[in-house]
């Protein structure tokens, strides 16, 4: 069983149930596998339950694209044009405003 987490909106912290009781778990360690996933090593607070586990968190996909992917790609669109069309650009939004 693939244990839950869950994204608090009131205070933004994540948090994970372990998947024998659904009870609230600590994150006791993170071990990087890549830059977009992560194993979890997680134990239940419920001491009746006690259960310790590993959970994967990993990215799925972005919902809106980062200003830095897209400052990045305009800045290096721009340097790869020619350098008369580099100078005429400050002219030519200075015309469209």
């Amino acid at each position: 069983m693939i244990a839950l987490l869950n994204k608090e909106v009131e205070d933004n912290n994540m948090r994970v149930e372990s998947p024998e009781c659904l009870q609230p778990a600590v994150i006791n360690k993170r071990n990087k596998i890549s830059d977009h996933t992560s194993d979890l090593y997680c134990s239940c607070k419920d001491s009746e339950c006690g259960h310790t586990f590993v959970s994967t968190l990993s990215f799925k996909r972005s919902l809106s694209p980062s200003r830095h992917t897209t400052e990045r790609f305009v800045f290096e669109y721009l340097k790869s044009l020619p350098q008369a069309e580099q100078d005429s650009l400050p002219a030519k939004l200075a015309q469209s405003r």
